[in-house]
């Protein structure tokens, strides 16, 4: 070999040395922000599929696809990395709403991940090779240089171009393969972004320094506050409106923890994941109606327990009134006190009969589809009373006919009774198949001091009322998985509204 061309070829061995030696510094960057990825990836789809299967294990391990998913005694705030015959694995603990632990083992490598650790063997192999010929090509030229050989000749250029070329090519080849695999890693990002945008759950990002870097589109409905708004901005400025949550976070920040917070009529879990060492991923769920529905059930229990401990009592009662009333019937003095005697006794067993019947438990004798214009417009008709409604929906929800007809019945008939003339009906349908009836009529309304009053038994204000009207109407509508409640009251009439959260 001439002297120029060693030269020439030990130019070369550390042109390429240099630039296999960044190329490897920059595989290195690309696979560590690919495990990145993926461990966040794997977390975000564990919660998900948490917060969608409750605690259903077999549910969670179809949905996620994970390798290991189990229910643990203990819970491991940290996650950590495991390797099994080559293959590295994302192993972490997560925590379901009703404080069960389930151990989750997903995989960390991606195709995309799996290609770029090939890759990185390959160039630290080269980089290998290429050291082996450098220190051959120098003890070469060493060699020579000793031997003083005289003989000049002429650089190869020729030979230059033609490595110059072939590198050339290499490059663009491998620069192909990187910008393959970068499409890769923006598909892996989009579809993360897709997975948090569609969750039915604020989730929100805050970095280090304790500023937001994430802030989902269900995290802008429920608490009014815009992405521009809250990115880059601190946790207490976006969560002014809600100093409870805004407390709670500056306080347990750092650490994974979850909890139910009432801020003004609304219910909310929040629950913090550390993501370390980068920041805590917040979770934040509306479940209002969730509460609702479970006051809704407990006042069913109340009433339940209401009527097993008033019955036994009405019987004793109603017994003791027919005994009372049978001796003044054998009285012969006096026969006017007697006859106001016998007047109250016959008024209190009427009283202790309603009483009875309102206690008794409610049957639904069939569940159909309902459109609940017809009833109120045919009982306004019987009644005679005018009516007018606004249709946001159709009036139709899946209930027993015969108790919905109980409970505009005796509406109508407080309404009518109230010197009403028209009633006004508006319905309202909300995303989660919500059904409300806005029920307005043009009576003298009910006193602010008896607008809670008028719930409870044997309650009214009418001379011959029997105070039984409004109990029963909640009764059956909480019987019916709904709610009631008075809206306003004036001496330009009441508004009541009624919820029903079975819909068809």
């Amino acid at each position: 070999m001439k002297k120029t061309t060693a030269i020439l070829l030990l130019v070369i061995q550390i042109m390429l040395l240099f630039f296999f030696e960044n190329l490897y510094s920059f595989m290195e960057i690309l696979q560590k922000k690919e495990i990145s990825i993926s461990k966040e990836n794997i977390i975000l789809t564990a919660k998900y599929s948490v917060i969608k299967n409750g605690d259903d294990v077999e549910a969670i391990k179809k949905d996620g696809k994970f390798e290991y998913v189990a229910v643990k005694k203990y819970f491991r705030s940290d996650p950590f990395e495991e390797i099994i015959d080559d293959k590295r694995f994302l192993v972490f603990d997560i925590k379901s709403v009703s404080g069960s632990v389930f151990g989750f083992r997903g995989k960390l490598d991606t195709p995309f991940s799996i290609t770029i650790r090939k890759l990185t063997n390959l160039i630290s192999a080269f980089i290998v090779l290429i050291g082996i010929f450098l220190v051959f090509t120098g003890i070469y030229l060493i060699v020579i240089f000793k031997r003083r050989d005289k003989t000049k000749e002429l650089p190869g250029m020729p030979l230059l171009q033609d490595y110059l070329s072939k590198l050339k090519d290499s490059e663009t080849t491998l620069q192909g393969i990187i910008d393959k695999q970068q499409v890769n890693v923006q598909k892996s990002e989009e579809i993360s972004k897709n997975i948090v945008n569609r969750m039915s759950a604020a989730i929100i990002f805050a970095g280090e320094r304790g500023r937001i870097e994430l802030f989902n589109p269900y995290a802008e409905k429920i608490f009014a506050k815009s992405s521009v708004f809250a990115i880059n901005n601190t946790l207490d400025q976006v969560f002014k409106d809600f100093p409870k949550i805004g407390k709670f976070l500056e306080k347990n920040l750092g650490s994974p923890v979850s909890a139910s917070i009432k801020s003004d009529n609304f219910f909310f879990l929040v629950e913090i994941l550390q993501v370390n060492p980068v920041g805590d991923l917040i979770i934040i769920r509306d479940i209002t109606e969730e509460r609702k529905k479970e006051e809704l059930i407990n006042s069913r229990k109340n009433f339940t327990m209401l009527g097993e401990m008033t019955i036994f009592l009405t019987h004793e009662i109603r017994n003791s009134l027919g005994v009372i009333y049978g001796y003044t019937k054998t009285l012969k003095s006096d026969s006017d006190k007697t006859e106001k005697i016998n007047s109250e006794i016959v008024f209190l067993t009427k009283m202790m009969e309603n009483f009875l019947n309102f206690s008794k438990p409610l049957n639904a004798t069939s569940m159909e589809n309902v459109d609940t214009s017809l009833i109120i417009s045919s009982i306004c008709k019987e009644i005679g009373i005018m009516i007018e409604i606004k249709n946001g929906t159709k009036g139709v929800i899946k209930s027993d006919p015969n108790l919905l007809r109980s409970v505009f019945s005796n509406l109508i008939l407080n309404a009518k009774e109230a010197g009403a003339t028209l009633i006004k009906i508006k319905y309202i349908e909300d995303s989660e198949k919500k059904i409300s009836i806005e029920f307005k009529d043009d009576g003298k309304g009910i006193g602010k001091n008896n607008m809670e009053k008028v719930w409870y038994p044997f309650f009214t204000s009418k001379l011959k009322g029997t105070g039984m009207g409004l109990a029963i109407v909640k009764k059956i509508v909480n019987f019916l998985d709904g709610e009631i409640k008075i809206v306003d009251s004036d001496e330009n009439g009441t508004e009541f509204k009624l919820t029903f959260y079975s819909s068809t």
